[in-house]
């Protein structure tokens, strides 16, 4: 077996080759470019460009849905085709747990924002799925992915307790924001977020129940967008009121937090999988689930993929030890490498 870490700087794009069967793991990019010539979206792309034009990828799993995993994917031509696409199980009671949030910012936060650009982004990287892929899955905690001779399991998502790392009350509110909702749903964007919503529900749990993306009903995938196109064209039009003029302090508040819950929800179901004592990928899991699981973790791997590129906050000592380590850091000041996991028995 082999892991290829493709140089995407500060983003994450791994291949897994074993015998004849192939296995890409992420492909996102820093974000911003520094050579001034490619986007960063088309930066990771180049990373696997060959590798897709001789097609010799046949899987593909995104760990989880943060832009610098899988904005290279949005590159890739519609007529490709993997084999597999595993995903995180993000499905809570029919609802995924996100989709409020991500509708939410599509309606309030300005175009240019990050919390609109990838809450537009991760639809979208679900209509390029559904396009390259001939199958998708979507993976929890006991599953097994069948790869070569050998078994990946799942170690994480957990449905049945993910609720305890993720505020999913609320639809992802907290209280001290709850008097914006009042004012932003008189405006009329209620009815707007509340049918996208619904419908990306329902695309997604379509997709989850047929396991199969040529499947896909028509009318649940046009529903989809064409909610998603209406809620774009409404937010626009209330990014142009007085009130929006007026008040725009709050709401930068509102959707700036919006937009850190967004990435704390992706980030809580990352997906962590292992392969016997070969490797372990870690995905963004932040420290409370790698200690929450780390009974499940081999004692030692020849390979580990650190979590969120090695930072501050997601430093734990229940990180598991390996002989060699990648970190995704492309060397930013303002996020540097903890240097407790230069302390970890690493081997870099």
């Amino acid at each position: 077996m082999k892991i290829k870490t493709q140089n995407v700087k500060f983003g994450d794009c791994n291949l897994i080759l074993s015998g004849e069967q192939s296995l890409l793991i992420d492909c996102g990019s820093l974000n911003r470019d520094d050579s001034g010539k490619l986007s960063s979206a088309k930066f990771a792309y180049s990373q696997i460009e060959e590798y897709i034009k001789n097609k010799k990828i046949k899987n593909l799993m995104i760990s989880h849905f943060d832009k610098d995993h899988f904005n290279g994917i949005l590159q890739i031509s519609d007529d490709y085709k993997f084999e597999n696409t595993y995903l995180p199980y993000s499905i809570i009671n029919n609802s995924v747990i996100y989709t409020h949030s991500i509708a939410t910012l599509l309606a309030i936060a300005p175009t240019g924002s990050w919390g609109f650009k990838l809450s537009k982004q991760i639809v979208e990287l679900f209509e390029k799925l559904i396009k390259i892929s001939k199958k998708i899955t979507f993976l929890k905690r006991n599953d097994i992915v069948n790869f070569d001779s050998k078994k990946i399991r799942i170690l994480w998502p957990d449905v049945k307790c993910i609720d305890k790392f993720i505020d999913i009350s609320n639809k992802g509110y907290s209280t001290n924001r709850d008097n914006m909702l009042p004012i932003v749903y008189e405006l009329g964007l209620n009815v707007t977020i509340e049918n996208f919503c619904e419908s990306f529900n329902r695309f997604i749990n379509n997709i989850s129940e047929t396991n199969n993306s040529l499947q896909i009903e028509d009318n649940i995938f046009s529903s989809m967008k064409d909610y998603f196109e209406k809620l774009i064209q409404d937010g626009e039009t209330f990014k142009h009121t007085h009130f929006f003029e007026e008040n725009q302090k709050i709401i930068k508040s509102f959707y700036y937090e919006k937009y850190h819950d967004l990435i704390k929800c992706m980030n809580a179901i990352s997906l962590i999988c292992d392969c016997e004592e070969c490797f372990v990928f870690l995905g963004d899991a932040p420290p409370e689930i790698i200690n929450f699981i780390k009974s499940d973790f081999e004692k030692s791997y020849k390979i580990v993929k650190i979590q969120h590129h090695a930072t501050s906050r997601y430093y734990t000592k229940a990180t598991p030890i390996g002989e060699k380590y990648i970190i995704s850091n492309g060397g930013y000041s303002n996020r540097k490498i903890d240097e407790r996991f230069f302390n970890h028995n690493l081997t870099l």
